[in-house]
């Protein structure tokens, strides 16, 4: 699924990376010495990589606004023939539901009047008119996101945000979104295990409501992160689709400020979702993009739905029972994560079940 070769990271031991990321992006100067990380693994033996104690300010500090600027959405080669051949299973029990939960509300009336966004705001644009999705291909509404005022300062938009994070090329980021009031995201674990050239991305950190590079409340720099047994030891990505699932817990407690989605695991392969997410091919990926559609089934553990995101989107979480405005008990639900896109009006997601994300998630306490 990633293009290109990298070079594989230790296994074993905590480790600095020393040195300039050689060909990183000219407009971003890469910091003399990385932060130290570890992999580590579960009882269960699934994968992790833990940042050391005191790298939390060094990672905040070197993504900048002017970094973040830099940073390219990661290079994801997926088609939907990496879905040919692969088993369905559908085994996975009954749905789980977890609530969401808005910001506090004294943090949340700090950040309203500190953030500059609103000076320089894009008119807020017209309602969308929802279609009524059919579950085929190409059928979605898709409208900006956080591009309009009454978005970028409502729940549940500011709790999607941009993951930023390197190799030893380049900087990158995906989408991710708060799920879990113990300041947890979810993205795609192909964001941060590279399962083609096997080696680990490192120096997360999650800017909520991301605008052009912009947060009102600046970098949250990643403590730990989890990803799946079977992603982690998978030849390739492409044998591994339905665990393309990945958890990362953040410093500075974001959720006070932008709040949680709530998720949901073994729902129907067939549901009206709601995503959010960064996609370079609308406004240059500064604000986010939505779609709207009925999903469909595909094979082991993916399920495709129309949308106009490109491949740049993955992350994106698909928002089940989304209710704009409103936290609650099983609305604003995450139900799944973009891998892939394929033909410009069809997106392909990681479904959400007790065999790829609860593991996970128990470890590091959603």
């Amino acid at each position: 699924m990633i293009k290109g070769i990298r070079i594989v990271l230790s296994l074993t031991v905590c480790f600095m990376l020393i040195g300039a990321f050689g060909q990183a992006p000219s407009a971003q100067a890469a910091p003399a010495t990385p932060p130290q990380f570890q992999q580590i693994f579960s009882k269960s033996g699934d994968a992790g990589i833990r940042a050391s104690q005191d790298s939390a300010t060094a990672i905040a500090a070197m993504w900048t606004a002017e970094a973040r600027q830099a940073a390219k959405p990661l290079d994801v080669n997926f088609k939907a023939s990496d879905l040919a051949g692969l088993s369905a299973d559908t085994s996975v029990g009954a749905p789980v539901y977890k609530p969401g939960g808005a910001p506090n509300a004294e943090a949340l009336a700090k950040w309203t009047a500190s953030n500059n966004r609103q000076a320089t705001d894009l008119p807020t644009l017209q309602a969308p008119s929802l279609i009524i999705p059919q579950g085929t291909k190409g059928v979605f509404d898709g409208y900006p996101g956080n591009y309009n005022s009454i978005f970028y300062s409502s729940y549940p938009f500011y709790a999607v945000g941009r993951l930023y994070f390197q190799d030893n090329i380049g900087s990158y980021w995906c989408t991710a979104a708060l799920i879990s009031p113990n300041n947890v995201a979810v993205t795609a674990a192909h964001c941060m295990w590279n399962a083609d050239a096997h080696f680990w991305y490192y120096n997360f950190a999650f800017v909520p409501d991301d605008y052009y590079g912009s947060g009102p409340e600046g970098v949250f720099p990643y403590y730990v992160g989890w990803i799946n047994l079977a992603w982690r030891f998978a030849k390739k990505s492409s044998s591994a689709l339905a665990y393309d699932v990945g958890v990362l817990q953040f410093e500075y407690n974001p959720v006070q400020y932008f709040g949680w989605l709530g998720y949901t695991m073994n729902q129907s392969t067939k549901s009206l979702v709601t995503n959010i997410g960064y996609t370079g091919n609308f406004f240059g990926g500064g604000p986010t993009w939505v779609c709207v559609a009925e999903t469909y089934p595909k094979k082991s553990g993916v399920i495709g739905q129309g949308c106009d995101m490109d491949n740049s989107s993955t992350g994106t979480p698909g928002i089940f029972h989304f209710a704009p405005f409103y936290a609650g008990v099983n609305i604003n639900l995450a139900e799944a994560v973009i891998i892939g896109a394929a033909t410009g009006t069809n997106i392909y997601s990681t479904i959400f079940t007790t065999k790829n994300l609860l593991t996970i998630c128990t470890e590091i306490g959603c």
